[in-house]
């Protein structure tokens, strides 16, 4: 299957209660001394990280999350916290994001950097990242570039499309599509990179889905040659899962129309797949995510059409085979800016038509 380059980028995260003073603090926001830690391979125990409240919210207590178990966070309080970081055993440098959040506070990410096994302190190389605000279909990645005057590209895709490829094999797919965009639009291709601190919000992507933030080195000479030093500088993240309901769905097939009931009154989707297009993908969820992008780049961002309740009934007649073997499949889904994505799980029917 071809490989799909998403140029996106990211927005927002649930905010968690924190305990603490209660005051109104629309303007409150983190301060870190360093949003970055460089831990060695040994890992380390109760590492002191420093933290306050800037505005109304000064004062209050953050809650400090982590979705990574080799880090383990205790012993917060209102000026500073610890972690403690189990050893690095592999053969890779390792990444995990600290999400600071309190009741009328921004929320704030601190990444923690630790060396791979026998290696070095880890150096975060040219480009500092860091993600914030994420939601289950939203998130911003902010670029620091260690010298103000490099311009660079930058890209977010998804795991799964950045699959096993290499760092060459990267940097001359998204090369090419600079090229291409460049022949679009009559433009230079330098018109497509990025210089001193950026931040890039997207409000496109699939919930509990990795993502890849991307970003290297790239300017082109006066002949319009490419030049770059061929360091790509990755910073994974994951959004959130949408909210799930109590809803079961009831799949069957009637010759050629294919019928769903719900248990509830949440809003689904449906479709039919051919049981052979299961080799591209690693799970139905997959599935799910790939019809909900697929219909709303077909149809401007626009879902809603295409969401069911209660029941449905739809004929396949004009995309059935005789002989064919098919997946007609079903999943909540709620179409909300705050909580969109699968509410249930992917319920599925295989069958021969």
């Amino acid at each position: 299957m071809m490989r799909k380059i998403y140029l996106t980028a990211a927005l927002s995260f649930a905010l968690c209660a924190c305990g603490g003073l209660e005051q109104s603090g629309e303007d409150s926001v983190f301060v870190l001394e360093d949003k970055f830690i460089n831990v060695g391979s040994e890992g380390g125990e109760n590492i002191q990280v420093a933290y306050s409240i800037s505005g109304p919210k000064a004062g209050n207590v953050a809650t400090v999350g982590c979705e990574e178990s080799w880090i383990e966070i205790s012993k917060v309080y209102n000026s500073s916290f610890r972690i403690s970081v189990s050893p690095n055993t592999g053969d890779q440098e390792r990444t995990a994001s600290l999400t600071l959040s309190c009741e009328g506070v921004k929320d704030a990410t601190l990444v923690v950097i630790q060396g791979k096994r026998n290696g070095a302190q880890p150096a975060y190389g040219n480009f500092r990242m860091e993600v914030s605000n994420i939601t289950t279909s939203s998130a911003s990645v902010t670029v620091t570039p260690r010298d103000a005057s490099v311009f660079y590209n930058y890209s977010l895709v998804s795991a799964s499309d950045f699959g096993d490829m290499g760092t060459e094999e990267y940097i001359s797919i998204m090369l090419g599509e600079i090229d291409r965009l460049s022949a679009i639009y009559g433009v230079e291709p330098a018109s497509f990179l990025s210089r001193n601190v950026q931040t890039f919000p997207a409000n496109t992507l699939m919930d509990d889905t990795e993502y890849c933030a991307l970003v290297f080195d790239l300017y082109y000479d006066g002949q319009g040659n490419p030049v770059y030093s061929g360091n790509l500088e990755q910073l994974p993240f994951r959004t959130r899962k949408a909210t799930q309901v109590d809803m079961t769905l009831t799949l069957s097939m009637a010759g050629s129309f294919f019928n769903v009931k719900a248990s509830g009154p949440s809003t689904f989707i449906c479709d039919i797949m051919s049981a052979d297009l299961m080799d591209d993908f690693t799970s139905m969820e997959d599935v799910a995510r790939e019809y909900v992008k697929t219909i709303r780049n077909a149809n401007y961002g626009e879902i809603s059409p295409y969401l069911h309740s209660g029941s449905s009934s739809e004929d396949y007649a004009s995309y059935l085979v005789r002989g064919k073997k098919y997946i007609a499949w079903a999943a909540g889904y709620r179409d909300d800016e705050e909580d969109r994505g699968l509410t249930t799980a992917v319920y599925k029917i295989e069958f021969t038509f």
